[in-house]
């Protein structure tokens, strides 16, 4: 049985070169190149999106879908969640929150061309409509949600 790949994804989405990946600032991302949004419920789910679409998503028993981003819906929520990173980066402070979080917690890690900034929220903050941590729980959810509606028409065999 091959190990569990979940940490060192994760490890590598957190640790990501913009210049690596052959981004550079532009007019409305100057900052921000990324994103790694780690939700906490019975386990963790890891979804990384970067400014190009790439979309990943993780998750801490061992499953998870990678290069989501080359569907249009997905790479398109994945799109607008990044921009909302870039919107709200000066309420995120420095650093990613380690692992575990508390049940019921998000953590938004922007990557930045300065290195990454977080933002953790408790699932009361997540609900709440007029916050920050609230929208981007809800674009986060827009991902997932056109995650879920392509795999719906997906036949079983191909899954």
């Amino acid at each position: 049985m091959a190990d569990n790949p979940y940490a060192g994804l994760r490890t590598l989405a957190l640790s990501a070169n913009a210049e690596q990946l052959g981004f550079s600032p532009t007019v409305d991302l100057p900052d921000v190149f990324g994103v790694v949004a780690d939700l906490e419920l019975q386990g963790t789910a890891t979804l990384v999106c970067l400014r190009d679409g790439t979309t990943s998503l993780y998750y801490s028993s061992g499953g998870g879908a990678i290069g989501l981003g080359q569907h249009e819906s997905i790479r398109q929520a994945a799109l607008s969640f990044v921009g909302l990173v870039q919107e709200y980066l000066g309420t995120f402070s420095s650093g990613p929150d380690a692992l575990p979080l508390p049940p019921g917690h998000c953590c938004f890690t922007a990557l930045t061309y300065g290195g990454t900034r977080s933002l953790t929220a408790s699932e009361a903050d997540l609900n709440a409509t007029d916050s920050e941590a609230g929208s981007l729980y809800r674009a986060f959810h827009a991902v997932i949600g056109a995650y879920r509606l392509w795999v719906d028409t997906q036949p079983n065999d191909a899954r």
